[in-house]
């Protein structure tokens, strides 16, 4: 076997592995294949390419001294890293996945280094497929201590989509980030519960149990719901202003077949009436006090007006002062009662009417 064909079916097996792993349940990259990259590209928006290395980064007091996947005893295992000594503060370096199928639930494990005094952002972000926009899963900032970490972060998309890890360099040098061991498992979440698609069946009905007469019983059809969405997402209840059953009789969910809820139901019906509002009360109670309060008022300020004319009338008196008969005169004094200094005023005889 020559060399070419030696590096053809290289090249071969490496194709047929990469597309399996896309295609199947994981997606696995320790940077040991090949090509180091694990079908992984650098994405041409950014400002600046992430680095595959092994051993210790290129300055001092930043980055890892090993990966992760072969460990501390090892400088043959590589990992993929930002080198931080040329870029300006706070740009950016991405790289983008292969495109993997659409799937309900995903999980995106991965192991990351942030050490270093200027350390930067590391962001995990979802692109789907024909979209332009990023969607952000996890972020992380700062220095993080000289060690690997690992982190785990789920979601899930409709159509075909692509995982991005960006890194952004800090305001120093100092400030190297490396990631390794990215797992991209799909129809799964990050704690383990496995989330499958089925294809939509109309399995048949099961008959359920009714407790009520066949004349006044009704059901609702079951109706079949098998995506990964919940099957219960097209029942209403009914709302307060619609008629209510008067009695129902119960309320099963068929997880066996997958159908909706089934309300069995008496058929007579009653309409809830809407309750009186508590402040309308309020304003009535407040407006029968209010006109109340002003007829007692006028009441006693007519009754107070009444008693103080008639204690004016009272305070008058009429006093008859004779005068020696020689003299021949009656004079009459008028005086108020409460001015007893007051002699009060002479009246001519003529007007006396004597």
């Amino acid at each position: 076997m020559d060399l070419t064909t030696a590096v053809g079916i290289l090249c071969l097996w490496a194709t047929l592995s990469l597309q399996t792993a896309v295609d199947g349940s994981s997606h696995i990259c320790d940077f040991e294949t090949p090509d180091n990259t694990c079908g992984y590209v650098q994405d041409s928006t950014d400002d600046f390419d992430w680095s595959v290395t092994r051993g210790n980064t290129p300055t001092s007091e930043t980055g890892p001294s090993h990966d992760h996947t072969l460990g501390v005893n090892s400088t043959d295992g590589h990992y993929m890293y930002i080198e931080t000594s040329a870029p300006r503060a706070w740009d950016a370096a991405r790289i983008i996945s292969p495109t993997f199928q659409p799937t309900p639930a995903f999980c995106v494990s991965f192991f990351y280094h942030m050490h270093g005094k200027d350390t930067g952002r590391l962001t995990v972000l979802l692109r789907h497929q024909g979209e332009v926009a990023m969607e952000s899963l996890w972020t992380l900032k700062g220095e993080q201590g000289d060690e690997w970490i690992g982190a785990e972060v789920d979601g899930s998309s409709v159509s075909g989509f692509e995982i991005l890890f960006e890194a952004h360099r800090g305001d120093g040098f100092k400030s190297d980030i490396a990631i390794d061991d990215i797992t991209v498992t799909s129809e799964t979440t990050c704690s383990g519960i496995a989330v499958t698609t089925q294809p939509e069946t109309s399995p048949p009905s099961t008959p359920t149990e009714n407790t009520s007469s066949p004349e006044t019983s009704k059901k609702t059809p079951a109706s079949s719901n098998t995506s990964w969405e919940s099957s219960t997402k097209n029942f209403e209840f009914p709302s307060k202003s619609s008629p209510l059953p008067l009695s129902t009789k119960s309320l099963e969910f068929h997880s066996a077949t997958g159908s909706s809820p089934t309300i069995e139901t008496q058929s007579e019906e009653v309409v809830l009436l809407e309750p009186i509002d508590s402040q309308l009360i309020i304003v009535i109670l407040a407006a029968g006090l209010t006109f109340w309060g002003v007829v007692f008022l006028i009441i006693t300020v007519v009754i107070y007006k009444s008693s103080q004319s008639q204690r004016r009338k009272g305070e008058v008196t009429y006093s008859v002062i004779g005068y020696p008969a020689n003299q021949g005169l009656e004079v009459i004094t008028i005086a108020p009662a409460d001015d007893p200094m007051h002699c009060g005023d002479t009246l001519p005889e003529e007007n006396l009417g004597f």
